[in-house]
């Protein structure tokens, strides 16, 4: 029998009492068989490890957009971060200018350095929070110390409590009320029209406010480091003990009580309670 011609012979029965079957299959259909169901099982594989390839694939591309997403978010965090400083720095900026503008108004001494500015350059945003949080400081420290000025200032007299024209000065002077001879004269006569406003001259406290011998009624004020204010011959009182006023604010009326001669205020400034001149407080 030739090679090409060779079968396997297969006896089939379909039941017990069928009849037997002789079934030929050549060798080479079973080569073929044999061959497609290798291809079959090749092409099976190659496509598991493609498909296990695009799935490791896939997770990697799933990871890598996490990680970019992570560093889109600390990036934006990175550059909100950057804002917040830059606008820190505009912010300290805008109050050295104006502090230095409040303080050149008050006739502060040219050439005080106001800490204008900030960091030309950022080489790391700890380095530039580090610079900001730095000028923040310096410009608290100044304007600590221009308010603390400013409030001293502002406790010192200065001026006229009344508007009107200068009569008798502090020191000696002629008696007013006749019989010749001179007497002490411990402040400032200011004559001016009767219910002209008195102002205090300076921030303080109130700590007599009523009647008193020679003086009529008086407000005295305490400003501070032993200063203290008298304003006399009022024709009303407009403050009470206790009560704080600012500089400019009305405390009284111009009267002529007490010992007077005509509508004034008798303005005294005293050191540790020892009057003193108060042409010293005018300016």
């Amino acid at each position: 029998m030739a090679q090409d011609q060779e079968f396997y012979a297969l006896i089939v029965a379909p039941s017990a009492k069928s009849k037997l079957r002789k079934v030929r299959i050549s060798l080479k259909l079973i080569r073929s068989s044999l061959i497609v169901l290798a291809a079959i099982t090749i092409l099976s594989l190659f496509g598991l490890f493609r498909f296990a390839q695009h799935s490791a694939l896939q997770l990697q591309m799933a990871s890598i957009s996490s990680e970019n997403e992570e560093l889109r978010r600390e990036n934006d965090a990175f550059r909100a971060n950057y804002d917040r400083l830059n606008n820190r720095i505009a912010v300290v900026e805008d109050m050295s200018q104006n502090l230095a503008r409040e303080m050149r108004n008050e006739g502060v001494e040219d050439g005080v350095d106001v800490g204008q500015g900030g960091p030309d350059s950022v080489d790391s945003m700890p380095e530039f929070e580090k610079r900001t949080e730095e000028l923040e400081r310096e410009i608290r420290q100044m304007a600590d110390l221009y308010r603390d000025e400013q409030l001293k200032l502002s406790s010192v007299p200065s001026g006229w409590p009344v508007n009107g024209f200068l009569t008798d000065s502090y020191g000696i002077r002629n008696n007013p009320f006749g019989g010749g001879g001179v007497e002490g004269h411990e402040g400032q006569d200011i004559a001016a029209a009767f219910g002209s406003p008195v102002k205090a001259t300076a921030d303080g406290l109130v700590v007599y406010a009523a009647s008193r011998s020679g003086y009529g009624n008086i407000v005295v004020v305490y400003h501070g480091d032993g200063v203290s204010t008298r304003f006399g011959h009022l024709s009303q009182i407009g403050v009470q003990p206790g009560q704080r006023v600012r500089r400019g604010e009305e405390i009284g009326k111009v009267g002529s009580t007490g010992r007077s001669t005509g509508p004034h205020c008798h303005y005294e400034v005293r050191l540790n309670n020892q009057p003193v001149d108060p042409m010293q407080y005018a300016q």
